[in-house]
């Protein structure tokens, strides 16, 4: 699969506008989110060279990878059901507003040179 932020990226996030969320699993490198037209968005960290940064591409549902039964998991109940408000690559990270679990940003970081991805919020923001 190639990647090109910032163009297939943008037009992946623009396709995906006010679609509602139906499944959402992650791993230390991967988002997925499957999505109420057949597709979904995968997100995955990767490098620039240097710098860390998430790279974005929209996919059949069924050609997304299951994450599920990853070493580091994260419950993403919480946002099945948004929908997606609006969403921006920028400066390497990925911003999704959905409603109604509100903001989340996903940026990449670097461990012993491997990239990851990070989740700010990670669970259901406190109301």
């Amino acid at each position: 699969m190639q990647w090109y932020p910032g163009v297939d990226g943008e037009e992946a996030l623009a396709r995906a506008q006010g679609r509602r969320v139906v499944a959402a699993s992650s791993s230390l490198t991967f988002l997925s989110l499957t999505l109420d037209d057949g597709h979904g968005l995968l997100a995955e960290a990767k490098t620039d060279g240097e710098a860390p940064l998430v790279g974005v591409a929209r996919l059949p549902a069924d050609s997304l990878p299951q994450l599920e039964d990853a070493v580091c998991t994260v419950d993403w109940s919480w946002i099945v059901g948004s929908t997606l408000h609006a969403a921006a690559l920028a400066e390497g990270r990925l911003r999704l507003e959905l409603e109604p679990a509100g903001p989340l940003t996903v940026s990449a970081a670097l461990w012993q040179g491997a990239p990851f991805l990070a989740f700010q919020p990670y669970r259901a923001p406190a109301s």
